[in-house]
């Protein structure tokens, strides 16, 4: 699993929880603000080892697509809106 799959995959449970109890009450929403170590940034031999080697998204489309790519890989359930 990445860096990202470690650090932040631990906590997927803990944000399916409340979504599971308040969605029906609250919208939830996960924003990709930056890429988390990109390829042409900052390369790091887990991602390289995990197959999650990206160059930093130069446009809307390019970010939805990895950020899309992580929801995917880490089975987050809270839908995209």
């Amino acid at each position: 699993m990445s860096t990202l799959g470690r650090q932040f995959g631990r906590e997927i449970p803990d944000l399916h929880q409340p979504y599971d109890q308040y969605s029906q009450k609250v919208v939830f929403l996960i924003v990709s603000i930056v890429a988390a170590h990109p390829s042409d940034v900052w390369p790091i031999q887990s991602n390289r080892k995990d197959k999650v080697v990206f160059a930093s998204p130069k446009d809307f489309d390019r970010r939805t697509e990895v950020a899309g790519g992580g929801v995917r890989k880490l089975a987050i359930k809270i839908p995209r809106q």
